[in-house]
């Protein structure tokens, strides 16, 4: 739970600075929807804790790193404009097209894109929470078994 805190501070003093260059470049995204957006990424990046707290126990840490940087950005960018959004790593990604308007690669979204639906973020947010629940539990018993 501590580091799942951790992460959501991360994501809001993002957010903060997002808004600051915001300033800075005359280009900038409400703060409420950078406030939004920054909640969600943590919500939706949360279970990946548990789930790289796992992997690097059994796998080691390189190949932990390495697997985390492949999928959170070579998978997550071609699957978050198909129809693979669903798949967890596509997810934050995904969202954020209807939140704050933007593609996974930083272009700006079309007004009529089918990518500025709402109800995928109902959807990603439930899957992420199940996943981090399931993780939390499951890192839990095998760190408890650990630790014995």
């Amino acid at each position: 739970m501590q580091k799942s805190s951790y992460l959501l501070l991360a994501c809001l003093i993002f957010g903060v600075l997002s808004i600051i260059g915001g300033f800075l470049c005359y280009e900038q995204i409400s703060v409420g929807r950078n406030l939004v957006a920054s909640i969600l990424l943590a919500v939706t990046f949360a279970w990946q804790i548990p789930f790289f707290m796992l992997l690097t126990l059994k796998c080691g840490m390189i190949l932990s790193l390495v697997v985390s940087v492949f999928c959170n950005l070579v998978l997550a960018c071609m699957m978050a404009v198909g129809n693979f959004w669903w798949m967890p790593f596509a997810i934050p990604a995904r969202i954020m097209c209807p939140v704050i308007r933007i593609l996974p690669n930083g272009l700006l979204l079309e007004e009529e894109s089918s990518l500025s639906n709402p109800n995928v973020i109902i959807i990603g947010v439930v899957i992420s929470l199940i996943l981090y629940v399931a993780g939390t539990f499951i890192s839990a018993r095998v760190f408890e078994k650990q630790e014995a």
